[in-house]
């Protein structure tokens, strides 16, 4: 996924939630669980830290080092929960949760729901707020490091960066 398209989207849903409502707890995530997923799951089941690996700025465009300098701080709060039950929590700044499976060399992340919402329910929210929802989600694929140590998530543009997460000790 590309990583501005989900920086947007954690504005877009800032500006459609910031309307009073229920809580913004995320919901359970019900989830048909398979015996096949959960085994081939289980080796890369935890929680992952990430950090973000950005091209160098510009020296002479000081907004490049800025960009730069928050998206790392970004970067810090960012982690990923993947489940044993094929399910995962993802918080970049807002949580993100959905299925996950291993294949391969990748780790296929399907989002379902955004703030314990679907988009349907954020595109209701945007609406009666009087805003426009036009994101809709993506699947995500991290690539596996050789060693299973790391776990890649690259843009399209390398000038985008990629973020990279760690196991979690």
């Amino acid at each position: 996924m590309n990583l501005k398209i989900m920086l947007a989207l954690s504005v877009v849903i800032c500006a459609a939630c910031a309307q009073p409502g229920p809580s913004s707890e995320p919901a359970p995530l019900s989830v048909k669980k398979s015996k096949v997923q959960q085994v081939s799951n289980v080796g890369f089941a935890g929680r992952w830290t990430a950090e973000i690996v950005m091209p160098e700025a510009d020296p002479k465009d000081p907004s490049q080092k800025m960009a730069l300098e928050m998206a790392k701080a970004l970067a810090s709060s960012i982690w990923l929960e993947l489940r044993e039950d094929g399910t995962f929590m993802l918080s970049m700044i807002l949580p993100i949760e959905g299925t996950w499976k291993h294949v391969g060399n990748k780790i296929d992340l399907k989002p379902t729901s955004f703030l314990g919402m679907s988009s349907e329910e954020l595109k209701k929210k945007a609406k009666e707020s009087g805003e426009e929802f036009k994101f809709e989600s993506e699947d995500m694929s991290l690539e596996v490091s050789s060693d299973g140590k790391t776990l890649h998530l690259k843009s399209d543009k390398p000038e985008e960066g990629e973020l990279i997460f760690k196991r979690q000790d």
